[in-house]
């Protein structure tokens, strides 16, 4: 048997015993916690505590359109919704781990025997990490947990992937849509945003030789990265947008100035566009890599129109 086939039959076996192990265990109505206000705001599309997951009420709302369940509880539909996340972060976990044990061992598969330890010792790390107290118990109910660990093993699982094509031609597209990745995981939650230290850190041991200098650099090259999206991006770029960047002292000029500033958010994402164009045609792959980075976060982070949008409808949540 070719081992391309055998690992394909081994990342199937993690995804179907991780979804069948939820399937039969998922809470078969509303749970306790966030759960059922998460269900009523997906069901109805309505609005719930900040910063409100648009994301994960969206899927909330494919789900609750299947045909599972009692028509008047749509408390189990909803909670399948981390079932299939749980399941498919089995999955990448497993091929994730195929992979950082390849890249430990720096030499193709030579024979069926190597193959079946690389793969099985995948597997039972994966299915280790299926059957973690934490896990079951965020894979079986309408919290946005399960979607969260997801979107850390998609990240996880690109940083890989990026790392075994970094030598070919256009490995760029495999980091810019790391980075679209982590700016759609914000409609989600903010777990992912952790990752990208990591995935500086990945950049550098990879292309780069070690030196003091040099990784103190890429530390501190991690954090403007991290307050790029975390503090400008996610957190005032929307009051930007708003016109509305009032803190304190700055509040009554920003109330007279709202539209100068709503202005400046458009210009700065404007700005990010034109630098991506501008990298494409003069062949810059570093300033098209940093600027469609960017723009691709804000692309992703636009899952939160949804909810100025059902605000604005003005639902009972």
């Amino acid at each position: 048997m070719d081992t391309k086939n055998l690992n394909r039959i081994f990342a199937s076996v993690a995804f179907i015993v991780s979804l069948i192990t939820y399937s039969l265990t998922v809470q078969p109505t509303v749970p306790f916690w966030d759960c059922g206000e998460f269900t009523a705001a997906a069901v109805q599309q309505q609005v719930p505590h900040p910063p409100g997951a648009p994301l994960f009420l969206m899927f909330g709302k494919i789900f609750d359109l299947l045909p599972i369940g009692s028509s008047s509880d749509p408390g189990i539909r909803v909670n399948m919704v981390s079932v299939v996340a749980n399941a498919v972060t089995i999955l990448l976990l497993y091929l994730t781990t195929v992979m950082v044990i390849n890249a430990f061992r720096k030499k193709p598969l030579e024979s069926m025997g190597e193959a079946i330890a690389v793969y099985g010792s995948a597997l039972v790390g994966a299915l280790a990490f299926n059957f973690s107290d934490t896990f079951w118990f965020n894979g079986v109910e309408s919290e946005v947990y399960a979607s969260s660990t997801l979107f850390v093993a998609l990240v996880s699982y690109l940083m890989m992937l990026w790392w075994e094509k970094a030598d070919t031609k256009g490995h760029e597209r495999y980091l810019v849509l790391l980075f679209y990745v982590i700016g759609l995981s914000i409609g989600v939650h903010l777990l992912a945003l952790l990752a990208i230290f990591s995935i500086v850190y990945l950049i550098y041991f990879r292309k780069y030789t070690y030196s003091h200098q040099g990784f103190a650099v890429t530390t501190v090259l991690s954090l403007v990265v991290f307050a790029v999206i975390y503090k400008f991006i996610v957190s005032y770029l929307p009051m930007l947008l708003a016109g509305n960047f009032g803190k304190n002292e700055l509040r009554e000029y920003c109330t007279q100035n709202s539209m100068l500033l709503t202005l400046f958010g458009i210009g700065i994402i404007a700005a990010g566009v034109v630098l991506v164009v501008r990298g494409i045609q003069t062949k810059n792959n570093i300033l098209a890599l940093v600027s469609s980075s960017f723009v691709l976060v804000i692309i992703g982070y636009t899952t939160y129109t949804h909810i100025l949008i059902r605000a604005n409808a003005n639902p009972p949540m």
